[in-house]
């Protein structure tokens, strides 16, 4: 996930993690969604699995961010809620929902279009962009990817039914399969840990105003692509988005996926 964000392999940061040379905050490295703020973007980082208090992706091998990184960011709401853990939880979940779907809900609310009802929200003509990463569910309990997929196909339809697909990139990623349990040690279980997910959906205008675009697209859904290539992609849509009509763009990174 972190090379999607970056564009650097792992490696490269290797003194900038705990105990290397340049250990610090994170918050200089060029993470994509600052080029899409500096096109004039209102940006989104949404993460689960924080509810026990603990810091994100970027407070495991590094220092975290000094500042939000982002003009929405989930972390707060989870220190937040984690106060809640005192009086008994199911793992994986907060309140009558799983944080993967707060997760969805704070994405949802954050790509509607502001109208009478909902004057909080931003116009249509306001681009965004959201970075989501989810994981802890399906690491608690490998069996409930299934579950996860019915979320995640609801989630998507109710995108579509208001009208957000019409205006918004959609990108998916799994890094792999289900990695825990005594299922893995099955050969299916071993197949499915290496499964990886990567999904693409564009608005019906853009395509046909960037055929050229969506032609290799196709040619690649049968070739070989890295997270450096997931985070071109996002680097396209932003550079090749019309200046009159600016496509939104929303990336899901799921760590386990099937």
């Amino acid at each position: 996930m972190i090379v999607r964000r970056l564009g650097v392999t792992f490696s490269e940061l290797e003194s900038q993690r705990v105990g290397g040379e340049h250990a610090n905050f994170v918050d200089a490295l060029p993470f994509v969604w600052n080029k899409f703020e500096q096109a004039g973007y209102v940006t989104l980082y949404a993460e689960d699995g924080l509810v026990d208090g603990g810091g994100d992706t970027f407070h495991t091998d590094f220092h975290g961010f000094e500042q939000p990184p982002v003009h929405h960011y989930m972390c707060p709401f989870w220190q937040a809620a984690a106060d809640l853990r005192r009086g008994g939880r199911r793992r994986g979940c907060l309140g009558t929902m799983t944080e993967h779907e707060h997760v969805f809900r704070y994405v949802d609310e954050f790509l509607s279009v502001a109208n009478v009802s909902r004057a909080a929200r931003y116009p249509a003509h306001v681009p965004r962009f959201a970075f989501a990463f989810v994981s802890a569910l399906a690491e608690g309990d490998p069996t409930s990817s299934g579950a996860f997929d019915d979320d995640l196909s609801a989630w998507l339809e109710e995108l579509r039914q208001s009208g957000a697909l019409e205006r918004t990139a959609v990108v998916v990623v799994g890094d792999h399969g289900p990695s825990y349990g005594r299922r893995r040690q099955t050969v299916l279980g071993k197949a499915e840990e290496r499964l990886p997910l990567l999904v693409v959906g564009v608005p019906t205008w853009f395509a046909e105003r960037h055929s050229t675009m969506m032609r290799n697209l196709a040619q690649n859904s049968d070739r070989l692509v890295t997270p450096l290539d997931v985070h071109q992609t996002l680097l396209a849509l932003l550079y090749t988005a019309d200046s009159s009509v600016q496509v939104e763009v929303t990336s899901l990174c799921q760590e386990h996926s099937t």
